[in-house]
């Protein structure tokens, strides 16, 4: 598995903040960059409101850390100019080496 660790992969968190008018401003901030394995799994393409909306689950192992442990579906990972968003974390055989990402990159 460790050879297969080959994506640079920025985890990020996400950071509300107030701006000067006291509206709520949503940003990310990077948290950790690590070695990981990106893949893509699946694909589909939707209609929601009269808009083509393509959606690509991809899934990332990367190695077990506090960090990675922590990712949630409010996190995110950046891997070059592409844009992923959390939805599962899981330790895929209970021995805490790995972490097992499902991500979904909106198009």
């Amino acid at each position: 598995m460790v050879g297969r660790l080959r994506h640079r992969l920025v985890l990020q968190r996400r950071v509300e903040t107030l701006d000067s008018y006291g509206d709520a401003v949503l940003t990310y901030t990077a948290i950790k960059t690590v070695w990981g394995q990106l893949r893509a799994v699946s694909g589909r393409e939707r209609y929601i409101a009269q808009q083509a909306q393509a959606d690509v689950t991809h899934e990332a192992s990367v190695r077990h850390s506090s960090d990675s442990e922590s990712l949630v579906a409010e996190d995110r990972i950046v891997f070059g100019s592409r844009t992923f968003d959390v939805i599962a974390n899981v330790d895929p055989d209970g021995r805490s080496k790995f972490r097992r990402l499902t991500l979904v990159e909106r198009l």
